[in-house]
């Protein structure tokens, strides 16, 4: 086994097979004549729970007994009546469609507890749907947290469901509101955002409220999503590091503590990659990957996501082709502007136009730093590799769908005006940057932009974009917004792509 690695083991999701062996394996975990206790009240609680679950009848002194040991989630299945988590963990909805939805959990490693999923009856009932073992569960030797990645399958999409995390005691320990996504709805909202710097403690919590205001469908996270690089820290030297950050950002971010769960899609950028401009010679750019994946898990799933290199894949829904790239794990170092050198790395740009020979669907492009952005000194594809751009720009003349560019890691909000002459069609690159980190009142003044429609700089910011049916002419359609977390809605435009 790994040194670094305590527990990543594959399991079985739904049904009761596992738990048997996810106990043993607390046991060998836990080592000790003070785990007695909470090993017996582990067993009483997954027995109860599978007992509830496949509906058999439970006698009154089984009910009576669940109650006084303070089992409240076990006793409120059976009794009825609100409870509330008495242990809120970090917790985060994913990869999510139609009939099922991921999830990632980080907590205590030697704490056992137990995943379920049920449904909300119109008379307020609840309904065992699935308890769930988690697919996978990792750690490491030098940290006390663990995460455990979860499915949930069979849903509906018009049902709304709750997940409870249940201690070894049959205490509720935290519960969640969700439901399926309905990857064909005509009217979807989904939320941009980048810079998620944790250190901004007030202002994070006021800005995930305002997120949390807006109700999304999806959300999306296209870098800097966690900081790696801290307190001018240009790369990371120790990669203990990596992990203990993106523990220390869940565990500390409003958005994993909100009681109704947004899915969330993502993307990384220099600051969760673990080096300040990072590229493809980043000495722990596999141990990050693995970090980010654990975190964010985007497993390859038919008509919903396809893998790419990297961290990299393709998103398909809502008639669209979202597609997340990887900014740095492919990357030529700036500046070194060969003629065989790129921005993405020539594997995730073959990978990229072989898909888009045969998209039928508006392709989006999302990238934790700009394309577009040759005007100004910090990191872009255009100013960083302005040789490779122009063969980048030119191969998606030879395409006829409508394309839109998304970036971050400018940390203001803009919209460039892409004329037809770069890439065969009108078009635009919405950027929105950052929604918790730090921003510039004057960097729109300071650096003029041609392509510029309009910018905004100063305030904590994201934005959001409605959808909306095509139409004959219009073959995407679409309401930009953009808020400011202290001056609410600060932009708003209709734009269309033939």
């Amino acid at each position: 086994m790994n040194s670094n690695i305590i527990v990543n083991t594959p399991c079985k999701s739904g049904g009761n097979q596992s738990w048997p062996l996810l106990f043993f394996l607390f046991l060998y975990l836990c080592g000790g004549p003070s785990c007695s206790s909470v090993d017996k009240n582990y067993l009483d609680t997954k027995r109860d729970l599978n007992d509830i679950w496949q509906g058999k009848s439970l006698s009154n002194k089984t009910v009576l007994s669940m109650c006084r040991r303070g089992a409240n989630a076990l006793c409120g299945l059976t009794k009825g009546g609100a409870l509330v988590g008495t242990h809120p963990l970090s917790i985060m909805q994913g990869q999510t469609d139609e009939s099922s939805a991921r999830f990632t959990i980080v907590s205590n490693k030697n704490v056992p507890l137990t995943y379920v999923v049920l449904t909300l009856k119109n008379d307020d009932n609840l309904k065992i749907h699935q308890i769930l073992e988690p697919r996978s569960s990792s750690s490491r030797e030098f940290s006390s947290w663990r995460v455990d990645q979860l499915l949930t399958t069979d849903l509906d999409p018009k049902q709304k469901y709750e997940l409870w995390v249940i201690g070894s005691e049959g205490k509720l320990w935290d519960r969640r509101i969700f439901a399926a996504l309905d990857t064909k709805n005509k009217y979807p909202k989904i939320v941009v955002t980048s810079c998620m710097d944790d250190s901004f403690v007030d202002v994070q919590e006021k800005a995930w409220k305002k997120v949390v205001e807006t109700q999304p469908d999806l959300l999306f996270l296209i870098g800097d999503n966690v900081y790696v690089t801290k307190k001018n820290m240009a790369e990371v030297t120790d990669p203990h590091v990596i992990w203990e950050r993106y523990v220390q950002t869940r565990n500390s971010l409003y958005l994993f503590k909100i009681l109704h769960l947004i899915p969330i899609q993502a993307t990384w950028d220099d600051n969760d990659y673990g080096k300040n401009n990072g590229d493809r010679g980043f000495l722990f750019k596999e141990e990050s990957r693995l970090v980010f994946e654990t975190f964010f898990p985007q497993p390859e799933k038919k008509n919903l996501w396809i893998k790419g290199p990297g961290v990299s894949g393709i998103l398909n829904l809502f008639n669209s082709h979202f597609v997340f790239l990887d900014n740095r794990s492919f990357r030529s170092p700036n500046q070194l502007d060969w003629p065989d050198q790129t921005h993405l790395g020539e594997e995730q740009e073959a990978w990229l136009f072989h898909f888009m020979q045969n998209a039928q669907k508006p392709v989006w492009l999302l990238s934790g730093d700009q394309f577009f952005g040759g005007y100004h000194n910090f990191e872009s594809y255009e100013g960083s590799h302005p040789k490779s751009f122009i063969q980048f720009k030119s191969e998606f003349k030879k395409f006829k769908v409508p394309v839109v560019f998304l970036s971050g890691g400018r940390h203001l909000f803009e919209i460039m005006k892409i004329n037809k002459k770069d890439i065969g069609q009108n078009t635009f690159e919405f950027t929105s940057s950052g929604i918790h980190s730090l921003t510039y009142a004057n960097a729109i003044e300071r650096n003029p932009n041609p392509r510029r429609v309009m910018g905004i700089s100063g305030p904590y910011n994201f934005m959001e974009i409605n959808l909306l049916p095509s139409l004959p002419q219009q073959r995407l359609r679409m309401t930009v917004k953009a808020w400011g977390v202290d001056q609410g809605m600060l932009y708003k435009k209709d734009f269309s792509f033939k």
